[in-house]
C-alpha cells in the first residue's frame, strides 16, 4: 500500500509478498473456492470487517498479518490457470472514482479539510483512506497479478481438486 500512496504503478506480483503472507493469500483462495466464489473478500482473510475499529484497524494492519493483507490486497479475482496454478487478480486502485474524489476534497475545503474529515469519520483509517483515493482513485490503480503455484510443495498445491 505505501508503494501505491507513493506513486508507485510497478505490477503487485509474488515477489512483493513474504512466505507467510502468502500462506495466508492461499487460505483466503481456498476458503473462498470452498464457497464457490472467484474471488477473494476481505472475510476470507480472518477479518470480518477490518474497516469497522477506525484507527485501531491501522494499528491491526501493522502487527497482525491477516489484518495486514486485508489492507494491502483486499478484494480480488482469482482464477485457475492451465498449468493448475492460481491466479489472484486485481486493480490495486480505492473505492471512489476519480471525479467524485475530486468533488469531495473541493466540498471540503481541499485536502485539509478533507484528511480531517476523514480523521473525524474513522481516525487514521479514514484519513488514509483519502490519500489513497486521491492517489489511486477506482480504476486507475497498480496492477495486482499474484501466481500462486500448483506443485503439492507449491503453495497452492490442492486448491483445485
Amino acid at each position: 500500500m505505501i508503494g501505491t500512496l507513493l506513486g508507485s504503478n510497478k505490477a503487485i506480483t509474488e515477489h512483493d509478498f513474504s512466505p507467510s503472507e502468502l500462506r495466508v493469500l492461499r487460505e483466503a483462495v481456498r476458503k473462498a473456492q470452498a464457497e464457490g466464489r472467484n474471488y477473494i473478500g476481505y472475510g476470507d482473510y480472518g477479518e470480518a470487517d477490518p474497516y469497522a475499529s477506525g484507527s485501531g484497524a491501522v494499528v491491526n494492519a501493522l502487527t497482525q498479518l491477516p489484518a495486514s493483507l486485508a489492507f494491502t490486497l483486499g478484494m480480488a479475482n482469482f482464477r485457475k490457470k492451465p498449468d493448475g496454478s492460481v491466479e489472484i487478480i486485481d486493480r490495486y486502485d480505492f473505492g471512489a472514482p476519480r471525479g467524485e474524489t475530486d468533488r469531495r476534497v473541493a466540498d471540503q475545503g481541499g485536502i485539509i479539510g478533507a484528511l480531517a474529515n476523514g480523521y473525524m469519520q474513522n481516525g487514521l483509517l479514514g484519513a488514509g483512506n483519502v490519500i489513497g483515493n486521491v492517489v489511486a482513485p477506482r480504476g486507475e490503480g497498480r496492477t495486482v497479478s499474484i501466481t500462486l503455484p500448483a506443485s503439492p510443495s507449491g503453495l497452492a498445491g490442492e486448491l483445485f481438486k
